[in-house]
């Protein structure tokens, strides 16, 4: 499965994100422009008594942070 963004976007997780792949199809996080590329997924400011986050089977591609957060 391909998570494709459409421009220079990232994740904010303010609570749980959930993101199952398996071995055989592996959850593909990538930009549409490889060159721009995307911003991650951030976890800030996250409560700890928030439930657990899972990320299994994922890939992360071209990722261009900039803002240093």
């Amino acid at each position: 499965m391909d998570i494709e963004f459409q421009g220079h976007y990232r994740i904010d997780v303010q609570g749980q994100i959930l993101a199952q792949g398996t071995q055989d199809e592996m959850i593909v996080f990538h930009p549409l422009n490889t060159t721009e590329g995307w911003q991650g997924v951030r976890f800030d400011q996250t409560p700890a008594t928030n439930p657990e986050s899972v990320l299994e089977y994922c890939e992360f591609a071209y990722g261009h942070a900039t803002d240093g957060k």
